[in-house]
């Protein structure tokens, strides 16, 4: 707008000057004379205005033609007497192209300032817009560094929980060998247990078929008796499987009858502490006497 207003302005201050140079130069001249009639000619009152320097400048009397005698012709109509334009409307035209000159200057400037005014409002929207897309790029920019941050974050916390996994893990890797080992405890404690059980005798070997040995005919005759210990291994079946001499008699043939007899002779079995049957040793005690 600063530039239409200094543009108004110069324009005003020119048509200013050439009023002003007008008013100077402007002096009011004699009416014409009147045409003269009676000659054959006429007089034109003419001046050249000179536009650029504001002055009127005079046209020189043109030399009047020569009248020859002429042989005397049918009488003319007068001819119409050229009019002289008057300074003032001269000047009023010079003054009408200068406001013609200034309305096209002022449609110009008014162009000029169409295409100012368009320029600030594509100067404006090119700024708004400038500033929407710097808003958008420090959008983004805060919305890339939360993301960055809640990136972190997830990893710290990722890192955190694979930490706390790891050592999950361990702790129960841990419990695992402890379980384990109690478990393994458990098992050799209950196989000990179960090992002193079966060593364990709950329940003797208790004879239920019991013969006595035959009396030696030779050692009846002589009159000797004797004692003889046996240490007989009973099976879980309650056979006797075996039969050695603990304590002997002093006399084979003692020995040899008790043994013999102890074979033959049959027992319940003997139970553990898990009550299997089992196979156990029995100390006996036969006696040969006479009655």
């Amino acid at each position: 707008m600063k530039y239409y207003y200094q543009y108004c302005g110069i324009l005003l201050l020119v048509l200013g000057l050439h009023l002003t140079v007008f008013a100077l130069n402007f002096t009011p001249q004699e009416p014409p004379p009147e045409p003269d009639t009676s000659s054959d000619h006429l007089e034109i009152d003419l001046t050249i205005v000179d536009l650029n320097s504001n002055t009127v400048h005079p046209l020189e009397e043109p030399t009047p033609p020569k009248h020859t005698p002429t042989e005397p012709t049918e009488a003319k109509e007068p001819e119409t007497p050229a009019t002289t334009i008057p300074i003032s409307e001269r000047y009023l035209k010079e003054i009408s192209a200068i406001k013609q000159q200034a309305t096209s200057v002022l449609a110009k400037l008014n162009e000029k300032r169409i295409e100012v005014i368009e320029a600030q409002k594509v100067r404006k929207q090119l700024a708004q817009k400038q500033q929407r897309t710097e808003q958008l790029r420090q959008e983004q920019s805060k919305k890339l560094a939360e993301k960055k941050k809640q990136l972190a974050k997830d990893q710290a916390q990722a890192q955190n929980h694979k930490i706390e996994l790891a050592k999950k893990k361990k702790r129960q890797e841990i419990q695992k060998q402890k379980i384990a080992q109690q478990q393994q405890q458990r098992v050799a404690a209950e196989r000990n247990r179960k090992k002193n059980l079966a060593k364990k005798i709950t329940k003797q070997a208790s004879p239920i078929r019991k013969s006595m040995p035959s009396y030696p005919r030779t050692l009846r005759r002589k009159g000797i008796e004797g004692v003889v210990k046996l240490t007989l291994i009973i099976d879980p079946n309650g056979k006797v499987a075996s039969a050695t001499i603990r304590q002997s008699s002093g006399h084979s043939s003692f020995d040899k009858a008790a043994i013999r007899a102890a074979k033959k002779w049959r027992y319940s079995p003997a139970k553990n502490g898990l009550n299997h049957q089992v196979s156990c040793s029995k100390l006996e005690t036969i006696i040969f006497q006479l009655n």
